[in-house]
Parts: structure tokens; C-alpha cells; sequence
């Protein structure tokens, strides 16, 4: 008998914490927290124009963004979905353009299984590729494999990184 109370009270936190975390993503104010950031990455002479954001119940969206360095217009991004649930997470780039360069399709995303850490996935006619960023160390750790031309175009760049066995180029950065 007193076995099943202790049940039942270790049950009803649990789902009075389920609950809270539920709650708490559901209504997170995304506006502020982007506009938190935005106003973060001006510090480093970064800034976002001509964004339209929306907010879902478990996802905010970013489509046409301007991005600047320096007031020199980095890249063109299409769309950024930002999705999260209990237990994972990922932000979904997608037409993003940079110097001729359209990658279709990057992808990060997150587990609570390591939160650390976010996985990185690039997918593009002309280049594709895999990483992984440390938030502990911020430290960048991508793999790529550019088509020739690409290889060629943006050969400074790629000459920074080591070239792998199989024909991948392997970059390390550390913010």
C-alpha cells in the first residue's frame, strides 16, 4: 500500500515537470530571445536586414535575410526553421547564397542527450557535407567536399583544411 502511494506521488511530478517543460516551450518568447541574439551579433559587426520572422508553437521562421559583415553583404538566406521539442532540436537553413555559391539545405541539431553539442549537415549540388560544433570549446569541426570548380574557386579557403583519404577537406575553427 505504501509502495503504490510512493507510485503514484513519483508519477504526479513527473507529469507535473513534463507539464512545465511543455509549457515552458510552448509559450518561450522567440521574438525576444532572436532580437536578444541579433542585437549579440552586432557586438561582432553582424547584423540581419529585411527578415520577415514568424513564431509557431514549437518553431520560428526566418525568410529573406539579408546578412551583413561589416555592412558588406555576406549572404542571401531564403528560409531558417527553428524547431524544438523535449528532447531534441534542429535549425533548418535553406537557399542560402553566398558569392555565387547556393547550398540547398543546412541543417543543425541538438539532443538533450548532448547538449553540447550541435551536429552540422550540408547538402548542395555544389558542395556537401557533415560537422559538428562544440558549444563548451566553440569549436567548429566540418567536413567538405566541394566539386572542382568550387574547390577551385574558393582554393584559399580550402587550403586552410587538411584534405582527407576521401577527398574530403577537413576544417577546424575555433570561435
Amino acid at each position: 500500500m505504501k509502495n503504490n502511494m510512493m507510485i503514484k506521488n513519483s508519477l504526479k511530478y513527473f507529469g507535473f515537470v513534463l507539464i512545465f517543460i511543455f509549457s515552458f516551450l510552448l509559450f518561450l518568447p522567440k521574438e525576444n530571445i532572436y532580437f536578444y541574439y541579433l542585437e549579440r551579433l552586432q557586438h561582432k559587426h553582424i547584423t540581419v536586414q529585411n527578415e520577415e520572422i514568424s513564431s509557431k508553437a514549437f518553431k520560428f521562421s526566418i525568410t529573406n535575410g539579408d546578412v551583413f559583415y561589416k555592412d558588406i553583404n555576406a549572404f542571401k538566406v531564403e528560409n531558417i526553421d527553428i524547431e524544438y521539442f523535449l528532447v531534441y532540436g534542429n535549425i533548418v537553413a535553406t537557399g542560402i547564397l553566398f558569392d555565387g555559391l547556393k547550398i540547398d539545405d543546412m541543417e543543425f541539431s541538438w539532443s538533450v542527450l548532448n547538449p553540447l553539442r550541435f551536429d552540422i549537415s550540408i547538402i548542395s549540388n555544389d558542395l556537401n557535407g557533415y560537422g559538428t560544433y562544440n558549444i563548451k570549446n566553440r569549436n567548429f569541426e566540418l567536413y567538405l567536399k566541394p566539386t572542382a570548380p568550387v574547390a577551385k574557386k574558393y582554393e584559399l579557403f580550402f587550403n586552410q583544411g587538411e584534405l582527407t583519404k576521401d577527398g574530403e577537406y577537413k576544417i577546424e575553427y575555433n570561435l
